[in-house]
C-alpha cells in the first residue's frame, strides 16, 4: 500500500455520514458496545430513543450542530408525556407579588405549579417544566394567544413537543381544568382551618400539590400548615 492509499484509508475510518439514513443501532451493536447482554441490549432499545446517531465523511466542525435542546433535558412520552396545562388566577396578589400561576398535569396524576407575576409569562412556566420535570411529547391547551403563540410556540417547536387546542367552549376537554379546581378548593380549606393571610396563597399552592414521585416527608410531619414552629 502506498502513502496516498494509506492516507485515503485513514480518512475513510475517521470520516462521519450525516444523512438521514435510518440507523443500524440495533442490540447486537448495542451489546457489543456497552459489553451488556443481548436481552438487556434489546429492552434498553425499546425504552431509549437514539435520534441523533450520526456516521463520519466530512470535517465535524461542518456538519454537528449543538442546539438539539430536546436531548439536554428528561424526554416523557407515553402516559407520562402528554400534559394538559392552564391558568390559575388569583384575585389578590401574594406576598411575592405572584397574581396567577401555570398547572401542568398528565394522567398519572402528576401536578406541576408554576406561580407567575402576570398571564404573560405562561412560556416561562413552560420552560420550567422541561427543565426541572421534562420535555412533554404533547401538551393540551385552550385557544389563549398565551398559550399557542409567541414565545410558548418557540419553545414546543424548539423542544418538539405536539401541541393541541381544545374546542371552543368545551373546558371539559382540558383537564387541568379540573384539576385548578381542585387546587383552589383545597388550598382555601388549608387557609381557612389555618387562618392563614391570604397573600401566603402562592406558598400552600406548592404544599398542595403532588408530583407522582415518592419524596421524603419529613420536613412537612411535625408542623401543619401555617403553625408556628
Amino acid at each position: 500500500m502506498n502513502p496516498k492509499q494509506s492516507l485515503i484509508k485513514l480518512n475513510n475510518v475517521g470520516s462521519l455520514n450525516s444523512s438521514n439514513q435510518k440507523t443500524i443501532f440495533n442490540p447486537k451493536v448495542l451489546s457489543d458496545k456497552s459489553g451488556i447482554g443481548d436481552d438487556t441490549a434489546l429492552q434498553t432499545l425499546k425504552i431509549t430513543t437514539q435520534k441523533f446517531i450520526r456516521s463520519a465523511i466530512n470535517p465535524i466542525e461542518r456538519r454537528y450542530r449543538t442546539a438539539h435542546q430536546q436531548l439536554r433535558y428528561r424526554q416523557l412520552s407515553g402516559p407520562h408525556g402528554r400534559f394538559y396545562s392552564d391558568t390559575l388566577f388569583s384575585t389578590l396578589k401574594s406576598i411575592n407579588g405572584h397574581s396567577c400561576g401555570q398547572i401542568f398535569i398528565y394522567n398519572m396524576g402528576f401536578y406541576h405549579f408554576v406561580h407567575m407575576a402576570k398571564e404573560s409569562d405562561a412560556w416561562d412556566a413552560l420552560l420550567k417544566l422541561v427543565q426541572q420535570v421534562g420535555i412533554p411529547s404533547a401538551i393540551v391547551t385552550d385557544g389563549a394567544k398565551v398559550l399557542t403563540l409567541g414565545e410558548w410556540k418557540k419553545i414546543t417547536r424548539e423542544y418538539h413537543v405536539k401541541t393541541y387546542e381544545t374546542e371552543p367552549y368545551s373546558p371539559w376537554q382540558n383537564r387541568a381544568e379540573g384539576a385548578i379546581r381542585e387546587l383552589k378548593r383545597h388550598t382555601l380549606r388549608l387557609m381557612h382551618k389555618s387562618s392563614c393571610p391570604r397573600h401566603f396563597w402562592d406558598y400552600c399552592c406548592l404544599l398542595v400539590i403532588v408530583s407522582a414521585e415518592t419524596p421524603d416527608i419529613s420536613e412537612y410531619a411535625s408542623f401543619s400548615w401555617y403553625q408556628p414552629a
